[in-house]
C-alpha cells in the first residue's frame, strides 16, 4: 500500500514538473508562429522592457470556446502574446478575433478601436462585461536616446516605456480612448438614468471601480 501511494505521488510529482516547465497544451498549429514574430533588434543598452511582466505566468488560452492551458506573457511593445512550449521555446500567438487569453484574473480579447481617426484592432485587457465595457490597453513605446543638451547634462540612453490608456466601447461601436472624468463618461453615454445614479452615488468617476459600477448599472437597465 505504501508502495502504491508513493508510485502515485511521484507520477503527479512528474505531472507537475512537465506542467511548470511549459505545459502540456495542444494549441491549433493555425494560433501559432513558428518563431517570435517582427524585427527584436532594439538598441543597444535600451532601457525597460517590451513586457507587462517578463515572467511567463500560468494563464489559459480560449479558442472557439475550448480552452488550453499554457505558460504566458504579454508583449505590450509588439502587442502580442507569447507562449513559453514544453520544449522551453517561446513562440508567439497569432491574433485572432475568436481567441481570449487569461493570466491569473486578467483577461484580453481583441477589440477594434480608433486612433488617430482610423480603425484599428488590438489586444485589450477587460475590465467588465456587457454591452458598455470600460478597456485598457497597454502599450509599450520605444523613446530614442538622447544626447545631452550641455556639460551639466547626461546622455540618455533609449528606453521602453509602459504607458496605459482607457477606452470604452459602446455596443457594437468601435472603441474610443476616455477619461476617467465624470464630465466625459456622461458625455460618451448620454443617458439620463445613468446621470442621476453618479448622483446619487456621489461618483466622480475618476476611479477604476466607479466606472465599472456605473456601467454595469446600465448593463442592467
Amino acid at each position: 500500500m505504501k508502495r502504491t501511494f508513493l508510485t502515485i505521488s511521484a507520477i503527479i510529482a512528474l505531472g507537475f514538473s512537465t506542467y511548470a516547465q511549459g505545459g502540456n497544451m495542444n494549441l491549433p498549429t493555425a494560433y501559432i508562429r513558428n518563431t517570435l514574430s517582427g524585427n527584436n533588434n532594439l538598441p543597444p543598452n535600451v532601457v525597460g522592457s517590451q513586457y507587462v511582466n517578463e515572467d511567463f505566468k500560468k494563464g489559459q488560452v480560449t479558442i472557439d470556446g475550448k480552452s488550453f492551458e499554457t505558460y504566458v506573457r504579454y508583449n505590450a511593445f509588439k502587442d502580442e502574446f507569447e507562449i513559453r512550449e514544453q520544449s522551453g521555446d517561446v513562440t508567439s500567438l497569432l491574433r485572432r478575433e475568436n481567441m481570449i487569453v487569461k493570466i491569473g484574473q486578467d483577461t484580453y480579447e481583441i477589440f477594434s478601436y480608433i486612433e488617430d481617426g482610423k480603425t484599428q484592432k488590438g489586444y485589450f485587457k477587460k475590465l467588465n462585461s456587457g454591452e458598455n465595457i470600460l478597456l485598457l490597453k497597454e502599450d509599450v513605446t520605444l523613446t530614442a536616446a538622447q544626447k545631452a543638451t550641455s556639460t551639466y547634462s547626461a546622455d540618455k540612453p533609449a528606453s521602453l516605456d509602459l504607458d496605459s490608456q482607457y477606452f470604452l466601447k459602446l455596443n457594437d461601436n468601435a472603441a474610443q480612448e476616455i477619461r476617467l472624468k465624470r464630465k466625459d463618461i456622461l458625455r460618451a453615454i448620454d443617458s439620463k438614468k445613468l446621470e442621476e445614479y453618479v448622483s446619487e452615488n456621489k461618483f466622480k468617476l475618476k476611479k477604476e471601480h466607479e466606472v465599472i459600477q456605473a456601467l454595469n448599472y446600465i448593463n442592467a437597465s
